[in-house]
């Protein structure tokens, strides 16, 4: 489940997104779609299921390690982050881009519930152009 949007992201440029807002530092964790693997999946699509007790888009904390762990045996990631402050409350999620020749998926972690459990968001980029049907809703 998702949103997916095709930007144009120039060579060598940075990407923007204004006013992201996360109520606490972030960690970000990075891996390459075809590298994912089965659990990982699993983890992910356990956290996009409503689950009772468990907070919609959440991991645990033993999970989010399984992910870093998982992260942390890959070459860097193909875009680098970057939080930076705006006016208020507001943030600018900055994205810059590295090599870029496969799929990536981009995962936010903010610890809470005395850090036994993440919120987690996430974004996947495609170093090719979308090809699909756009949505009709």
């Amino acid at each position: 489940p998702g949103v997916e949007r095709e930007v144009f992201w120039p060579e060598g440029a940075a990407l923007e997104f204004p006013e992201v807002l996360f109520a606490e530092p972030a960690s970000v964790l990075s891996l390459p779609v075809a590298r994912l693997t089965a659990r990982a999946r699993q983890i992910l699509a356990d956290a996009a299921t409503l689950r009772p007790g468990l907070e919609h888009l959440s991991v645990s904390a033993a999970e989010w390690d399984e992910l870093d762990a998982l992260a942390a045996g890959n070459p860097p990631a193909a875009v680098e982050w970057e939080i930076k402050a705006a006016e208020g409350d507001r943030s600018i999620l900055v994205g810059h881009r590295r090599e870029f020749t496969e799929s990536w998926i981009h995962l936010f972690g903010i610890e809470y519930d005395d850090d036994r459990r993440y919120a987690v968001a996430a974004l996947v980029l495609h170093p090719q152009r979308w090809t699909g049907p756009l949505p009709n809703d």
